[in-house]
């Protein structure tokens, strides 16, 4: 069946491929521009991989591969979620499925009737959504022999009797303190970086060591956490970062991570998950650097006055004397105090004199909606940082070891449900700008999401005995006629 693969791999390579590459085109133009769109879009590695196939005498359109579907799309999605509209957000999953899929049967490795056949049916959606019609309908052929074979696999596996001998759920899994003593509040999955910062979080937020012991460092996050290390070491990574997920999903949680991991790297870098972070950043150690957080839901558009008489009006007279106190201040204090932006040149010397440095964004959305209101010449403070965001993104990108991260919503009615115009032109902006030199990641993805809760929940979970449980319950399963389909197959063992 593994043939049936292959040839629906082609097929989504080669149809999916021409979609993105003349999407690509439209937008961005048929020469450099569409190149670079997609080359900017990838994680560094592929771009190496991607600039090296070029060298080698492949065109751009040869050198497409179906490995960084996912993360071209993330990357361009002005241009992309306009043609799949709704079907956007799940065209990027059945593209890291797909992906998943194609590296095991690349490295030969057993794919189950059921994940064959959930493959399969993936191809055939994201072929449908780009209009493939006649290849999806090839497709589907495959997919509906796939299932019949898992049917067929079912039926010869099916157990006659159910049996089990299985303690109560507390005997394998030991929940943490809190949720033991019942004052477990659901809140604290909603973190907040200003109140990390300022010492106002919970114990599991605000001290490294407990954070980094009930966080699951996701394969995404572990990654992300790798490339900054490598950016502030001045040894590769991403200069300017944009972490995005629909609702939550984890953006805010991987800035804390960030926090603490450069901010308390005595603590952080003892840790053994931290250990294999340094390790596949190439690093002994985490690099020293200044920290500057920018939240705008802790920040008003009318200032605030530091506790050594200093009125910060700006963003960027925030950002100055968080790195570098009066004296780094000093460098914008014209321009924070007339509320008009610094200019490019001015940053990089900022951050050239400051290097290496984190910049930590969050919620930057809210705050540009409450800047509209502040009247700054024949303008307003909106359009002002607006212009502050652009020159500080290319200015990161320009000073070696300065790394710029910010989160970014899915969508601007995340937060917002009236006012839709106004906000929605503000969020439209917003992305246009951190969208010519920005790498898009998603922190925390599909199935992971069950690790995260499971971490976040439980001190200890004995993984054999989760494993005879799902087991067992999944024996259950597959022993009843009339049980859904999707509880019978072997995906959803693995969920559990």
């Amino acid at each position: 069946m593994n043939g049936n693969l292959e040839t629906a791999l082609k097929l989504y390579a080669e149809h999916v491929g021409d979609f993105i590459v003349r999407a690509l085109k439209e937008e961005k133009g048929t020469g450099r521009g569409w190149v670079e769109a997609y080359g900017n879009a990838l994680s560094e590695t592929r771009r190496k991989n991607y600039l090296e196939d070029l060298k080698r005498g492949k065109t751009p359109e040869e050198a497409v591969d179906l490995a960084h579907f996912k993360d071209v799309l993330l990357g361009n999605r002005d241009v992309f979620k306009p043609r799949l509209g709704r079907s956007f957000n799940r065209f990027v999953t059945w593209a890291d499925e797909i992906q998943e899929v194609r590296n095991k049967w690349a490295h030969q490795e057993e794919i189950e009737p059921d994940d064959l056949y959930r493959a399969l049916d993936n191809i055939a959606r994201a072929l449908m959504a780009v209009g493939a019609e006649e290849a999806a309908a090839e497709v589907k052929a495959l997919r509906d022999g796939a299932k019949k074979l898992a049917a067929a696999r079912k039926d010869e596996e099916r157990p006659t009797k159910y049996n089990h001998n299985l303690k109560p759920w507390w005997a394998y899994a030991e929940p943490h303190a809190d949720i033991k003593r019942g004052d477990f509040d659901e809140n604290t999955f909603a973190a907040k970086l200003d109140d990390v910062v300022a010492g106002n979080a919970s114990p599991e937020y605000l001290f490294a060591d407990e954070f980094f012991q009930k966080t699951h460092l996701t394969r995404e996050l572990k990654s992300l956490l790798a490339d900054t290390l490598k950016r502030l070491a001045g040894t590769g990574g991403e200069a300017v970062v944009q972490l995005r997920t629909p609702f939550g999903g984890g953006k805010t949680h991987a800035l804390i991570a960030l926090y603490h991991l450069v901010k308390d790297a005595a603590t952080a870098g003892k840790l053994p998950e931290i250990q294999e972070v340094l390790k596949d950043a190439g690093l002994k150690d985490i690099p020293r650097a200044r920290v500057a957080v920018l939240v705008g839901t802790a920040l008003a558009p009318q200032g605030r006055k530091t506790e050594d008489g200093l009125e910060l009006k700006t963003l960027w007279g925030e950002l100055a004397y968080q790195l570098g106190g009066e004296k780094a201040y000093a460098l914008v204090a014209e321009a924070d105090q007339r509320r008009v932006t610094p200019g490019k040149k001015t940053l990089v010397n900022l951050l050239e004199e400051y290097a290496p440095a984190l910049i930590l964004m969050d919620e930057i959305l809210l705050y540009l909606v409450k800047a509209a209101g502040i009247e700054v010449g024949g303008g307003t403070l909106q359009g002002q940082t607006f212009a502050f965001l652009q020159e500080l993104t290319e200015a990161a990108g320009t000073v070696e070891g300065v790394a710029l991260l910010t989160t970014f919503p899915e969508s601007h009615l995340e937060y917002f449900e009236t006012d839709e115009e106004r906000v929605e032109a503000a969020f439209a902006r917003l992305e246009k700008i951190f969208g010519r030199v920005q790498a898009v990641r998603v922190p925390v993805q599909g199935e992971e999401i069950y690790e995260v809760v499971r971490r976040r929940l439980f001190a200890n979970i004995s993984d054999d005995a989760a494993d005879r449980i799902a087991a067992a319950f999944h024996q259950h399963y597959r022993s009843q006629g009339d049980a859904p389909d999707e509880v019978r197959d072997s995906q959803y063992r693995k969920l559990m």
